[in-house]
């Protein structure tokens, strides 16, 4: 089951830096700590080619997570928090027009041109 991450903000309280933000209101929509992004090196391994993805194209992905730290601090700044590290994934369909399109696909053509390791 999927969970929403998007969270309300009131316009007047929260600052925007450094989140990501609705082009409509200008308000963060996700907290930052839910973005990740992938490097050269993973986009590789993945089979995946950047040119095939677009802003706001959608794709599912079923991860495996491994917690690297938590954070239970009290005081004036207090925070409650754990971070993880994506050891694992598995990516769905790539959700984009005319028709989606499988991650697969991108593999078989990475699988044509072997790259040197």
């Amino acid at each position: 089951m999927f969970i929403n991450l998007k969270v309300k903000r009131d316009k007047s309280s929260q600052p925007v830096c450094c989140e990501q933000t609705t082009e409509k209101d200008n308000v963060p929509s996700y907290d930052y700590g839910t973005r990740i992004t992938f490097s050269k090196e993973v986009m590789e391994k993945l089979g995946l080619d950047v040119s095939k993805f677009h802003t706001d194209d959608k794709i599912e992905a079923t991860v495996k997570l491994e917690v690297v730290a938590t954070r239970d601090i009290e005081g004036p700044y207090p925070e409650k928090s754990v971070e993880l590290q994506i050891t694992d994934i598995d990516l769905g369909e790539v959700k984009e027009a005319p028709g989606a399109k499988k991650i697969a696909d991108y593999k078989k053509i990475r699988d044509q041109y072997p790259t040197e390791e």
